[in-house]
C-alpha cells in the first residue's frame, strides 16, 4: 500500500512540475485586432483572399515560433489576429506579411492580377517592411497602412 501511494504521490508531483513549467496554459497571448488600409482604388471583394501573418522576429529558441494569422473582414477592412485556438497573440516583435488573392475566376482580370502580384513581393516574409511589437499587457490595436508602407498603433 505505501508503495502504490508513493508512485501516485511521485507521479502527482510530475505532472504538476510539468504544468507549472510549461505556465498551465501555455503560452501568454494578447488581444490584437486593427485595420488594414488597402492602396487608392484597390478594393477586395467577399470573393477575393487576404492573408495577413504576424512572423515573430525572435527565433532564438532555436525552433520555429508559431506564425499568428489574422482573419480579414472585407466589409470594413479590419481584422484579428490570433493563434489556433487562442484569442490573441504571445507578446513580441513581428514582421507582418500580408498577401491578396484575387478570385480565380473569369471575373479576375490580367491588369488587377498583375497589380496584387506585385503588391504581393512587396509584403511577403522576405521583402515587407512591416513590423510592430505587440506588448505583453492589454490589448492591442494596430492600422497596417499598404500605401505607405507602415504600421501603427492605435
Amino acid at each position: 500500500m505505501p508503495r502504490k501511494l508513493l508512485s501516485r504521490s511521485l507521479l502527482g508531483g510530475l505532472v504538476l512540475t510539468a504544468l507549472l513549467l510549461t505556465g498551465c496554459g501555455g503560452t501568454k497571448t494578447v488581444p490584437v485586432k486593427g485595420k488594414l488600409v488597402l492602396p487608392q482604388g484597390l478594393t477586395v471583394g467577399q470573393n477575393d483572399t487576404v492573408q495577413i501573418v504576424f512572423v515573430p522576429e525572435d527565433t532564438s529558441s532555436g525552433k520555429a515560433p508559431p506564425q499568428p494569422v489574422a482573419e480579414f473582414n472585407p466589409s470594413d477592412s479590419t481584422f484579428t489576429a490570433s493563434l489556433p485556438k487562442k484569442s490573441g497573440i504571445p507578446p513580441g516583435k513581428y514582421k507582418i506579411t500580408v498577401q491578396i488573392s484575387g478570385y480565380p475566376g473569369p471575373g479576375e482580370n490580367a491588369k488587377r492580377k498583375e497589380y496584387l502580384e506585385t503588391l504581393n513581393e512587396k509584403f511577403s516574409p522576405k521583402t515587407t517592411p512591416l513590423s510592430c511589437e505587440v506588448a505583453p499587457e492589454g490589448a492591442q490595436s494596430f492600422t497596417i497602412d499598404l500605401n505607405q508602407g507602415t504600421v501603427s498603433k492605435g
